[in-house]
């Protein structure tokens, strides 16, 4: 699965195969501090989807915004997941993107 920290720059998607034994997807999300540095401070949206079928969509997350946290995505009897992020309504320039402490349960 992911790392404690992955870094993606918007437009990105992540794909696995969910293994039969995952049964929830936790995890946050948040702008990437060094864009703290930058002049365009970034604004994504993070989406999950499971099997297709958008399981949650994140509100417009801005640099400087506090880690949002992911409600429970449920992934029993899944067998894809996808991790989306999409420019915000800005630019892209600073659309540095973190999925922070994901995990699955089993």
């Amino acid at each position: 699965m992911l790392s404690e920290s992955t870094e993606v720059h918007a437009p990105s998607t992540l794909a696995w195969q969910v293994d039969p034994a995952w049964k929830t997807l936790r995890g946050r999300v948040a702008i990437d501090d060094e864009t703290q540095t930058l002049a365009a401070r970034g604004a994504v949206l993070f989406r999950g989807l499971v099997d297709g079928k958008k399981a949650w969509e994140s509100p417009v997350v801005r640099g400087g915004d506090a880690p949002v946290e992911l409600p429970p995505i449920e992934l029993a009897n899944a067998t894809e997941l996808v991790l989306e992020v999409d420019p915000g309504p800005d630019s892209f320039r600073g659309d540095r993107a973190d999925w922070l402490e994901f995990f699955v349960v089993r």
